[in-house]
């Protein structure tokens, strides 16, 4: 596996020829394909140049010429060149050359761009089904490959919200649901983070999610952000596996809880009131939190919590204040 290509970007205004089209490519919505940086220019012994050789396979690849395709896959190209060719066949959604060019052993299914991302990792981030299908049925691409983030093409579908492309992704059986980046997030999180009830649904329909209490380097689980975003399908997903960690902590000591209160959302509170005990003695690293964890504290102390944002947001400046210095002395 090498570095051969570059991420995609912008195409430059005033691009002209073949070279500046090879070099800024096309870009749209399913465009995981790139910019390639070609090796300088040779002579063959037809008397044509590598460079223009290259731009030709290039550009019938990028028509979709299924014909013309299959006459200069005879000849010698670089890996780079027919990694190009790849990009823009995909990015035309020409498929059949797309699978036509997968066929020959001249690329590396596996090259990443700067960034560490494969072609994989870019069809899968851009919710590209049909190429991903493409990738997958040749049965060399590494579907766990990590760019230098640490995100696998799985953790991008699901971030992206590609839910046809997660599918096939766990399809395989082989992708990591318990992938992490490199600050600790796994496709779980990604989907609870964004909201993304049915994706949750189907990573834990698999059975090996081994950690739901993934946390990010903040202290932040898929839990946790459910609870802050208010997405009560979510929390009782997680609540329903019977693993989650509702006591759980970000680095500002602020819990699932805390945040279902703050917010007013009775029914998350008290879906988290319904587990059991509820961790009450957290001590708040911010000021503006003290009023939120001492009502928490004082209405548990006399039973069950009563509606929640009349309680906080029905103080006044001044009431505040005062409740807050007394709850927050209260043992």
């Amino acid at each position: 596996m090498q570095q051969v290509w570059h991420s995609p970007g912008p195409a430059r205004s005033g691009d002209k020829g073949p070279q500046d089209a090879l070099n800024s490519a096309m870009f749209g919505t399913c465009t995981p394909v790139a910019a390639m940086s070609l090796s300088p220019a040779s002579q063959s012994h037809d008397g044509t140049s590598e460079s223009e050789r290259d731009q030709d396979l290039w550009s019938v690849a990028a028509r979709g010429d299924i014909e013309r395709l299959d006459v200069l896959l005879e000849g010698d190209y670089s890996v780079e060149a027919t990694f190009a060719a790849l990009q823009a066949a995909s990015d035309g959604g020409y498929f059949e050359a797309v699978d036509q060019l997968l066929s020959t052993d001249k690329i590396d299914i596996d090259a990443y761009d700067e960034d560490g991302q494969t072609l994989l990792s870019y069809a899968a981030e851009n919710g590209c089904e049909a190429l991903v299908k493409l990738l997958l049925s040749t049965g060399k691409a590494n579907i766990n490959a990590k760019d230098k983030y640490g995100l696998t093409p799985l953790s991008y579908a699901v971030k992206n919200d590609n839910q046809a492309v997660v599918k096939l992704l766990l399809g395989t059986d082989k992708a990591d649901v318990n992938a992490e980046d490199n600050g600790g997030r796994t496709p779980l999180f990604w989907a609870a983070k964004n909201g993304l009830e049915a994706i949750a649904r189907l990573l834990l329909g698999t059975g090996k999610v081994t950690n739901v209490n993934a946390e990010s380097g903040r202290g932040q689980t898929p839990l946790w952000w459910a609870a802050r975003n208010g997405d009560e399908a979510i929390v009782k997903l997680l609540l329903g596996t019977g693993k989650v960690d509702i006591h759980v902590k970000d680095e500002d000591g602020r819990t699932p809880l805390f945040w279902a209160y703050r917010n007013g959302d009775e029914a998350i509170t008290r879906l988290l009131l319904g587990v059991g005990k509820v961790d009450v003695d957290t001590k708040p690293q911010r000021s503006s939190d003290i009023l939120v964890f001492g009502l928490i504290k004082f209405f548990l102390s006399y039973g069950p919590l009563p509606s929640t944002s009349k309680n906080y947001e029905s103080c006044t400046a001044r009431g505040r204040a005062k409740t807050s210095r007394r709850l927050h002395d209260t043992p």
